[in-house]
């Protein structure tokens, strides 16, 4: 006969989720930036890994808040309500980082419209997307 599963013990430190922390080292921070020279594509490479990266953390964290809402133990709640600040955090985090990305995209198209002499609405919407 085998048992149901049960709770992880909260009591122990290790079964706490620690609050998440997004930490970008230098580089990666200078690459998102743009102010090194180690090719264009590399640094859209690392923001869209980025944003990929933060929005998969949400959906894991969504998911865990989802399925762990039945638990009512002081540490679960304890360990729930981190998490969920942690959440609030990385989608703010997230939801800087797209508004950064969509605004440097409309600079490089305005950007490169005044290059090409684009006047019509046409001609700088057909130049977004090349």
């Amino acid at each position: 006969m085998t048992e149901a599963p049960t709770a992880p013990d909260l009591s122990q430190p290790s079964a706490l989720v620690p609050p998440l922390q997004l930490q970008i080292s230098n580089q990666e921070e200078t690459t998102m930036n743009g102010s090194e020279t180690n090719g264009h594509d590399t640094k859209i490479v690392t923001q869209h890994r980025l944003i990929g990266d933060l929005r998969q953390v949400i959906e894991n964290a969504e998911e865990l808040l989802k399925n762990t809402g039945h638990y009512d133990h002081g540490l679960y709640h304890t360990a729930r309500h981190k998490l969920a600040q942690a959440l609030a955090v990385a989608n703010e985090e997230l939801e800087r980082c797209e508004e950064a990305q969509l605004a440097r995209m409309i600079d490089a198209t305005e950007a490169r419209c005044r290059l090409h002499g684009d006047r019509d609405g046409e001609a700088k919407v057909l130049r977004a997307f090349h």
